[in-house]
């Protein structure tokens, strides 16, 4: 992990839309968390999300990919140079109608941390073979570790 962060942080939560009822129990779980960490003066702002199970990989030709939820290729941009992969939580799968096109199927939760604006932690996460979950980057937070993995 990096160092602690400095600035203001914002966390950015990630939720997918039509998640299955145990699935939605974590999700509440997760922005009751994120709400606290708010309440608490942790985090300047927190914000939610929504998204599909599955989008268009941003950054390809222009037509589907032009829709995939801004977050989607922020979160992507932010590991492509670093040490930290969103894999095996978001991957890459053949689309249904179409096997020449990929799409990425996305995670049921997941927490961007920006701090100053800037990305500087993503959870889901792996980093060094090690995975790091959502929990993960909200206990550091808590606690008053480090939440920066970028």
């Amino acid at each position: 992990m990096q160092d602690a962060i400095q600035g203001e942080v914002t966390v950015e939560l990630c939720l997918r839309s039509a998640a299955p009822s145990v699935a939605r129990g974590r999700q509440d779980r997760v922005h009751d968390r994120v709400t606290e960490l708010e309440s608490k003066g942790v985090v300047a702002d927190a914000t939610v999300t929504y998204w599909n199970t599955r989008v268009c990989i941003p950054g390809t030709d222009d037509g589907p990919a032009d829709r995939c939820p801004r977050v989607v290729g922020e979160l992507l941009d932010a590991v492509a140079d670093s040490d930290v992969s969103v894999e095996p939580y978001f991957r890459r799968r053949e689309a249904s109608h179409d096997a020449d096109e990929c799409v990425l199927a996305l995670p049921v939760i997941c927490l961007l941390l920006r701090e100053d604006g800037e990305p500087c932690g993503i959870y889901p996460a792996t980093e060094d073979g090690e995975g790091h979950t959502v929990s993960d980057g909200l206990d550091r937070l808590e606690t008053g570790g480090s939440a920066r993995n970028l």
